[in-house]
């Protein structure tokens, strides 16, 4: 009996998992951003592949505590991101929020994460897009 209710368990835990994927293990695949980095010139594709699978309204992705007002697949609310990236949260964890991103989405590549602070400064300092 102990035995049928620990398969049972162990089962209803994999199958509830079983909508959530993650990406984190694969290879980067790069967005190219050359000249200045905009929303437009690639950093709404990069926000959209990479940080909208937990940043969306609904996301089934999205760990527990992800704010559910943020959809970073629009320039406005994508926005409220470039203070947590100049404050250094690609790369390391920013007042008691975790390094993004996290496993949800494949990992940033050196490229990437200097586009996205260089759009982030532009946006806080400059009023950049």
């Amino acid at each position: 009996m102990l035995r049928a209710l620990l398969a049972l368990a162990i089962g209803a835990s994999v199958i509830g998992c079983a909508d959530v994927e993650t990406l984190g293990d694969e290879e980067p695949t790069e967005v190219k951003i050359s000249g200045t980095p905009t929303w437009e010139n690639g950093i709404g594709q990069l926000m959209v592949l990479k940080c909208a699978n937990c940043h969306l309204p609904g996301s089934s992705y999205a760990p527990e505590g992800t704010p559910q007002y943020t959809n970073f697949s629009n320039s406005e609310d994508a926005k409220m991101a470039a203070p947590w990236i100049v404050g250094g949260i690609l790369d390391h964890d920013v007042a008691n929020v975790r390094q993004m991103p996290l496993n949800y989405s494949t990992p940033l590549t050196q490229n990437e994460k200097d586009a996205l602070l260089e759009w982030a400064q532009n946006v806080m300092w400059k009023g950049g897009n």
